[in-house]
């Protein structure tokens, strides 16, 4: 019996942006892009990708005798207990699917449940621990861990997960992984002299820019009818294709701006940091 499968994060905002830094942030952002990743190699081996995966979510088909749930039950337990995770609220369920026909309605209805789900959640997580010491990021959660920095700061467990993964996708730099993923790879010599900012300040200041010195705009990009297209993708092969396809044209998308700030941006700054939600 075929299963659809999908694992949707259910809260973001607390989670991600309440941090005056970058990394923790940015690190955030790029750990929902790898939880769907990290899910299909440690529970789907065999299955070489996804049918669909956006920013923070995947959706799967995959055979199982008891109608998925002892796989459900597992991926919620891994997305629960492991330390870069358990910060995240993610819900997870399955569908069977009675046949390849069937295809829409199990999608619809695992999506359902993933709402009801998502709604039926408590809306406050209790820490562990008995600090009494706040967060110097997001003055909200009990530090637990240290910033070994200029300054030391207290912060939670969770922004120092966000922070360290933060510098590893930094170390690996983001943004040539993505774009060597287009066909065919794009000549990036142009980024070889650019840095990642380490603050917001080293991107917003610029006296030149009289009144808009120290000032940052956030560029928010959302698709039209995202819905009604997936909807009219009857397969599993049809929606991964479409998902490629517009995968393929973010990328496009962000080499352009990139390249377009390069060449605006004179040597000594640093190129921004941001984490376009490249996952879908």
């Amino acid at each position: 019996m075929a299963n659809i499968y999908c694992a949707s994060k259910a809260s973001i905002s607390p989670r991600f942006s309440t941090t005056p830094t970058i990394y923790p942030r940015y690190g955030g952002g790029l750990l929902l892009l790898q939880a769907v990743d990290d899910i299909r190699s440690t529970f789907f081996p065999n299955v070489a990708e996804a049918i669909s995966t956006g920013a923070s979510s995947g959706l799967f088909s995959f055979k199982a005798e008891d109608g998925g749930e002892t796989i459900r039950t597992n991926v919620e337990n891994f997305l629960n207990k492991d330390a870069r995770y358990r910060h995240a609220t993610f819900v997870v369920d399955v569908e069977a699917m009675k046949d390849a026909n069937d295809f829409n309605r199990a999608r619809e209805s695992v999506l359902t449940k993933n709402r009801l789900r998502q709604m039926r959640m408590p809306s406050v997580a209790f820490p562990s621990g008995a600090s009494h010491v706040v967060c110097d990021e997001d003055s909200l959660r009990p530090a637990s861990t240290t910033f070994l920095g200029k300054t030391d700061k207290p912060v939670s467990e969770s922004v120092g997960q966000r922070r360290e993964h933060g510098l590893e996708q930094k170390r690996g730099d983001f943004y040539h992984q993505q774009l060597r993923q287009l066909d065919p790879p794009p000549d990036l010599t142009f980024l070889n002299d650019k840095k990642f900012a380490k603050d917001f300040a080293a991107i917003a200041s610029d006296k030149g820019q009289g009144n808009l010195d120290n000032k940052l705009a956030v560029l928010y990009l959302d698709g039209n009818a995202f819905g009604a297209k997936q909807a009219a993708c009857k397969t599993p092969g049809g929606l991964t294709a479409f998902d490629k396809q517009v995968k393929s044209l973010r990328r496009q998308f962000l080499l352009g701006l990139l390249q377009a700030v390069v060449a605006k941006t004179p040597t000594r700054r640093s190129h921004p940091s941001g984490n376009p939600a490249l996952g879908g």
